[in-house]
């Protein structure tokens, strides 16, 4: 099934192969003038490859350690142009090659493929290629043989030696079957970047190399098909109620039919509507309404046949010319692991071709806005008809439709209307992101080694069609994972010709280069068998180990610490900045993460939309932590610590202070009253400093600041202990007579603990206890300045 909802009347065309080949007739002398210049000699094609394209590229910010990416400028059915700042031509090598694999003959695919200077390569996959001839394969030696297990294998194996091989006449029907038949080529085998086809083979995502990108994620189903994204919606919408509630109730049948019959029956509605669709269908195919009082009583729905039930809107926003209208929004998925999204400002606003009504629920021009069904309608008209005003066209562009907004509604009523569309695209992607992600570590984990600057081999665009009701709440319909390309009018042509530029230029091809793919299939080999045996970490991973695991441990994104990332995620970070500065040129705007580096700085609003949209992950992952704390960093203190430098442009850095450890217990001071004054007398504190550092070389500088010890005033006590030195404790200045009356209480005891309480203090009387693992007498000092020596000993005497 096919999710492209006008892909239905798009009949594939064999369309003639590009710049580098000629059109294939359907003559069987043409097809054989076509088959050998297809076997043209090898030495021709290695010449014209080692002449080399000229290719403009796009300059990374890191131009010594990432490369360039190819550049892709608007076609002339565009009506724009794209600035050539930041860009340099250069040809490519004899190694190099810059492809792209197409199964599908649109002119805006292949507008700007051609454009930015890709050639095509064919494999068999498109539906053109099965009504040409392909090149026979090489046939197996004559005296080859294959060896079963077994004694057929043996048996086999002797026969073949006896005959000789096979006879001409077999070997002639080989020929000729190859020579008719058309054979699908391994595209595995083929050197190609970029691929738009339907959902690969598990074999394509297996063998991808660094520079190949495919226009599909595994399991990106979950939200194409309309059974799965209501199963998606309806988990996430269990944990998260008001953050979902813009996907209307459904049942999926047969499996919850009675479930369904129980909610008609209790409905308070009882005109409530049903629409009914099959799940995986396209082009308004199968749809219908049907009313509550029907669905409750029950056998109407055929048990056997798989359907999605959903809850009606009933009152959509009709304040343009009465009629129904849903918006298709494109959003572009650059990367799952972590979540990138972007969504393209333009788009299309469709419109029913009957005035909308509640009376007639079979008429399918008033309650259904696909373009397939409206267009055979006796009243549509297309958008670009000179006699039709632009207001009673039944498509307009997104842009256009905003316009009106504000014109009639306000700014502010159409920035939030914008703004809960993108809402919606990005919770819908957090929900089935859970359950791409996992099967897209499972493909990719047993491919070829990539590298930490290419981690994402592939990319996907959406089209979420939203509706709006009269209170010009969005609503999501449906989600399309092909969404329809075919350009129909002007209209049409100019979005979508754009579309497609600005998608490949954000996502960012790089020629493939045969030696560095080769290198790479040596080390993935190598690396097997190394890291089978290999169980060391480094210092730098062992701390970045401790970093994941605080920021696990509390679960907030601002525990993430820059100065402990990895390489990879450094890679990450400057692959992600790339992209974004190539999206300032185009028409689409990152969502998630936000991109808070042109807006104004907003800090505690930014904090709390990006801690509310974390929450919403089902599964909490470090990548997405650290992209969204990087979203709210600047540029000069994010890649303070980047072991590749700064970006380009960036020359003035904030001063980072390192974070200081956290004081001892020893060191803290109390929490109800700042620390001790140190003495005024500046030359007596230094001579009880070289005093206390002379005999107690092992007491911390605070120590001695702290007890201010004095030779007068020291009272030693032989130790019984031999591991403990002789030392001494002096109550500070401030005990009171009713703290120094507990001491002699607490002298006796080997832990010696003193506890002092302080009256003088505003908070009242606060208990201050100290813990020294030391054997000494605790002697008190008294608050008056003693005359002499003598006079102190005698007072620690009586004590």
């Amino acid at each position: 099934p096919t999710d492209d909802d006008d892909d239905d009347d798009q009949v594939p065309v064999e369309v003639s192969s590009d710049d580098d080949t000629k059109s294939t007739v359907s003559s069987s002398d043409g097809s054989e003038e076509k088959v050998e210049e297809e076997e043209a000699p090898l030495e021709k094609h290695n010449k014209q490859e080692q002449q080399g394209r000229v290719v403009r590229m796009c300059k990374s910010q890191w131009p010594d350690k990432r490369p360039g990416t190819v550049f892709v400028p608007y076609p002339r059915e565009a009506q724009k142009q794209r600035p050539l700042h930041d860009t340099y031509e250069t040809r490519l090598k004899p190694s190099e090659r810059l492809n792209y694999r197409c199964a599908w003959e649109r002119n805006c695919v292949k507008a700007a493929f051609l454009l930015a200077g890709f050639k095509r390569v064919r494999d068999g996959t498109e539906l053109a290629a099965l009504r040409r001839r392909a090149p026979p394969l090489p046939a197996a030696p004559p005296q080859e043989a294959y060896l079963v297990d077994g004694i057929v294998g043996a048996l086999g194996a002797v026969l073949n030696t006896i005959s000789g091989g096979s006879s001409a006449v077999e070997n002639e029907q080989k020929k000729e079957n190859n020579a008719t038949t058309p054979v699908k080529i391994d595209a595995t085998r083929l050197a190609w970047s970029a691929s738009w086809t339907k959902h690969p083979s598990p074999e394509i995502y297996f063998a991808q190399n660094r520079y190949q990108k495919v226009n599909h994620f595994p399991g990106s189903w979950c939200l194409g098909r309309k059974d799965r994204l209501m199963r998606t919606l309806n988990r996430a919408k269990k944990r998260w109620p008001e953050q979902y509630a813009y996907y209307p109730d459904g049942f999926m049948l047969p499996a919850e039919i009675s479930s369904l019959e129980s909610r008609a029956r209790i409905d308070q509605d009882p005109k409530g509507i049903w629409i009914v669709k099959p799940p995986a269908s396209s082009c308004g195919r199968g749809i219908r309404l049907v009313q509550s009082r029907d669905v409750a009583q029950g056998g109407y729905f055929p048990k056997e046949r798989k359907l999605v039930a959903q809850k009606y809107i009933d009152n959509p926003f009709l304040e343009i010319n009465g009629r129904k209208f849903d918006l298709r929004v494109y959003a572009l998925l650059t990367s799952l692991d972590p979540l990138v999204c972007y969504v393209f400002d333009e788009g299309l606003a469709r419109f029913s071709t009957h005035k909308y009504t509640m009376r007639n629920l079979r008429c399918r021009y008033v309650h259904l806005t696909n373009y397939s069904v409206n267009k055979k309608s006796k009243h549509y008209v297309e958008a670009d008809t000179p006699e039709v005003k632009e207001d009673e066209a039944f498509k307009w562009s997104l842009e256009q439709f905003f316009t009106w907004l504000q014109l009639n509604k306000g700014i502010e009523i159409a920035s939030r209307v914008r703004n809960d569309m993108h809402e919606l695209i990005i919770k819908t992607l957090i929900a089935g992101e859970s359950e791409m992600t996992p099967q897209s570590q499972r493909c990719f984990s047993t491919s070829i080694k990539r590298g930490p600057s290419h981690p994402q081999p592939c990319f996907e665009l959406f089209g979420f069609d939203i509706l709006l009701d009269s209170h010009l709440k969005s609503w999501l319909i449906e989600v399309n994972v092909s969404p329809s390309l075919m350009g129909g009018s002007a209209l049409d042509r100019r979005i979508k010709s754009r579309l497609m530029s600005d998608v490949f230029h954000i996502v960012g091809f790089e020629p493939l280069d045969m030696d560095i793919v080769k290198r790479d299939k040596r080390r993935a080999s190598k690396s097997k068998s190394e890291r089978r045996f290999s169980h060391h970490t480094t210092a730098r991973s062992q701390s970045v180990t401790e970093t994941q695991q605080k920021w696990r441990e509390s679960a907030h994104f601002q525990d993430v610490q820059f100065s402990t990332l990895r390489d990879s995620d450094w890679q990450m970070l400057m692959r992600l900045e790339d992209e974004l500065k190539r999206t300032r040129t185009t028409g689409f705007t990152r969502v998630w993460p936000p991109d808070f580096s042109v807006q104004s700085s907003q800090g505690g609003d930014h904090l709390n939309s990006v801690s509310a949209t974390l929450d919403l992950f089902q599964n909490r992952r470090f990548s997405d932590a650290l992209l969204a704390k990087a979203s709210l960093t600047p540029l000069d203190k994010l890649f303070h610590h980047c072991p590749s430098g700064l970006p380009t442009g960036i020359k003035t850095v904030a001063r980072i202070v390192p974070k200081q450890p956290k004081p001892s217990m020893q060191q803290r001071p109390s929490s109800s009253k700042p620390p001790l004054a140190p003495p005024k007398d500046t030359a007596k504190t230094a001579a009880q400093k070289q005093y206390v550092a002379r005999r107690h070389p092992s007491i911390s500088a605070d120590q001695k600041a702290k007890f201010s010890l004095t030779p007068p005033q020291r009272i030693e006590r032989r130790n019984t202990r031999k591991d403990n030195p002789p030392c001494a404790f002096i109550a500070p200045p401030s005990t009171t007579a009713s703290a120094r009356s507990e001491l002699p209480n607490l002298a006796s005891s080997e832990e010696k603990t003193t506890t002092l309480r302080d009256n003088k203090s505003r908070s009242g009387s606060i208990l201050r206890t100290t813990s020294l693992r030391l054997n000494w007498t605790p002697a008190p000092r008294v608050s008056r300045r003693l005359s002499s020596p003598s006079s102190y000993k005698s007072i620690a005497t009586s004590r």
